[in-house]
């Protein structure tokens, strides 16, 4: 038989939300009036004279790049227009509330019950992509507290568009999303009356739109003729809906037992989404019954056994966002799995790794962003230093985010590595800094790099051999 330690890895990698990292599709909806300002009512689809006024009324997209914010067109090549500047018709903003709802339950796994509720989509900006537009490989940043993904809408363009589909990842899993493939709307009659006065449907058209967690990496291939024109908004999760969604799990299981039985009891075959909920939620079920018999059998195991587990969260998370009401996916629902069993205490914890290195590019002020794209930190020259700083951001389920003075609990970094579940790496080699810094030399020492890296993991222990917990005075509430 398979010792605590294998057998709640094998229970929590058979908890998961039911929710996707992306999805992609097609919404039906009257074709949206739109006005632009500057540019007018846009005709949809759009033609090549108002595609020429809303490149011209716009202005050049740029990106993040650390804490700056930079254009760059071999990065990112495409034109914006602020969302303040863009109004919508009110059937529009219905669609768009239908679609948020939509996308938000297939994001977050949970449906039919009211959960989502609390998530808004809010329109960033409007997309203009050329000939050669493009967007390498990023994330989105957190534009707004509660944002949690990013939504996006094709607009229809006369002639369409090729090339410029979009790839989004999750650490081994790909989504790609061919823009192309549905760039012309599936029109129907114009609005308007005809000829003998009754009134015409307005037009309608069939939208192709993507929506994925905004930590995802996702990278726009070059567009290779026409225009690719689309609306990006923000996914935000309400505090009301970060309250309720939590609940929604057990109460779509609830339903969806609900809803077999009322079919039996009426004679007829419950649907095919109630079975597939209802087995869904039974899998659910039997993986969390599984977690809680690992979570007693380590209990059962006593102080020999092992301490701490420290699980490796698979999404990417800031000191801005972690938090249990802000856990993306999979996560959600393991961390969820871990607080339901009252024999242990759950914490987040977010390390932020600091590598200071020598580099041997001696480069002018104008190219040190060049070097951040090719110099490399020297490791392994004894004639140049290396030295790394470590910071931990820690949230308890109780007490929400600890003060700074807790440091590393008093674990250490290497009892915490020697913890992870399934022996992965907290900061395995191949791994990408997610800001790097170029230092040029001094009269006493020559260039540097500086690297910053950060993981997110879930961090459990037995409350019966917990280890010793800071003095309150040093907590924090969450802010």
């Amino acid at each position: 038989m398979a010792d605590w330690k294998e057998q709640l890895k094998i229970a929590l990698d058979g908890v998961t939300s039911g929710g996707k990292f992306a999805v992609t599709g097609t919404v039906d909806s009257p074709l949206p009036e739109i006005a632009v300002r500057g540019v007018g009512k846009l005709a949809l689809p759009i033609d090549a004279g108002q595609a020429e006024d809303l490149v011209f009324a716009g202005m050049p997209a740029p990106f993040g790049k650390g804490s700056k914010t930079v254009l760059d067109p071999a990065v990112r090549k495409a034109i914006q227009i602020e969302a303040a500047r863009v109004r919508f018709s009110q059937d529009w903003d219905a669609t768009v509330r239908r679609l948020t709802a939509d996308v938000a339950a297939a994001l977050l796994g949970v449906y039919g019950c009211g959960a989502v509720a609390g998530v808004e989509a809010r329109l960033y900006k409007l997309l203009v992509y050329e000939r050669g537009g493009h967007f390498r490989a990023h994330r989105d940043t957190e534009k707004e507290p509660g944002m949690f993904g990013s939504l996006l809408i094709q607009l229809p363009v006369a002639g369409g568009h090729t090339g410029g589909s979009l790839s989004v990842r999750l650490q081994q899993e790909e989504v790609v999303w061919d823009t192309a493939a549905a760039a012309m709307p599936g029109a129907a009659t114009s609005g308007g009356s005809s000829s003998d006065g009754a009134s015409v449907k307005p037009r309608t058209a069939v939208l192709p739109y993507a929506a994925f967690f905004a930590d995802c990496e996702h990278e726009l291939s070059e567009v290779e003729s026409g225009l690719r024109v689309l609306l990006a908004y923000n996914l935000v999760q309400t505090q009301e809906g970060a309250n309720t969604v939590a609940a929604a799990a057990s109460a779509s299981a609830a339903t969806a037992t609900a809803a077999s039985k009322a079919a039996r009891a009426a004679g007829r075959a419950p649907a095919a989404a109630a079975v597939k909920a209802k087995a869904a939620a039974a899998g659910r079920a039997a993986a969390l019954r599984a977690v809680a018999e690992a979570v007693r059998a380590w209990e059962a195991a006593g102080e020999a056994s092992q301490p701490l587990v420290a699980l490796p969260l698979a999404h990417k998370y800031t000191e801005a966002s972690l938090g249990f009401g802000a856990l993306k996916g999979d996560d959600s629902a393991k961390v969820r799995a871990l607080l339901d069993c009252p024999e242990l205490e759950v914490h987040l914890l977010l390390v932020d790794k600091m590598v200071i290195g020598g580099c041997d590019e001696y480069l002018h002020p104008d190219d040190y962003e060049e070097a951040l794209e090719t110099a490399s930190m020297i490791t392994d020259d004894d004639d140049y230093y290396t030295s790394t700083k470590i910071n931990y951001i820690w949230h308890s389920s109780q007490f929400g985010r600890l003060g700074e003075d807790v440091g590393d609990f008093g674990l250490g970094i290497w009892r915490i590595q020697n913890s992870v579940l399934g022996d992965e790496e907290l900061f395995p080699d191949d791994q990408q800094p997610y800001q790097k810094q170029y230092e040029p030399y001094t009269g006493n020492e020559g260039p540097s790099l500086t690297y910053w890296y950060c993981s997110a993991l879930a961090v459990v222990w037995p409350r019966s051999r917990r280890p010793t917990v800071p003095d309150r005075s040093v907590r924090q509430r969450r802010r």
